[in-house]
């Protein structure tokens, strides 16, 4: 299964990068707490390596950042407790429009365990998040507020 979701920011494209490169900030777009347990070894705390638990208890999945680079990309994938969803990787993309606008192109892919569950599933996903991106969008004043 797969879920592509891209959305225009007005905002630089390193604002919306810090926004979506920090845990804590990012998972305030979740509906669920979002807290880094592990930090990276390397500078940034939230960069390669560093593991994040998004949810509650054994309800929650462990999400391991493989990729960071600076304003262009960031990667992950459920590396615990992801139940019936296996082979999950997403890759969140930004690209600058001009100084002030960006794009974000976010990209999930996962094998669930039942097929058809997993097209519901992915239309799920893809229906929150998208709702989530659209109000940040519209409201950028929270991306900068949060960096």
């Amino acid at each position: 299964t797969r879920v592509s979701i891209s959305q225009v920011f007005d905002l630089s494209v390193d604002d919306v990068f810090d926004f979506f490169g920090d845990h804590e900030k990012f998972g305030s777009l979740l509906p669920v707490p979002v807290t880094r347990i592990v930090n990276s070894p390397d500078e940034n705390p939230n960069g390669v390596g560093s593991v994040r638990k998004v949810g509650i208890g054994p309800l929650g999945v462990e999400e391991t950042i493989l990729t960071w680079n600076q304003s262009s990309q960031i990667q992950y994938t459920i590396s615990k407790g992801a139940g019936p969803i296996k082979n999950y990787l997403a890759t969140i993309s930004f690209s600058a429009i001009s100084a002030n606008q960006c794009q974000l192109d976010y990209d999930i892919e996962f094998d669930f365990a039942i097929p058809l569950v997993g097209a519901l599933v992915g239309k799920g996903m893809k229906t929150a998040f998208e709702g989530a991106m659209k109000s940040l969008a519209a409201s950028p004043m929270k991306i900068v507020q949060a960096v």
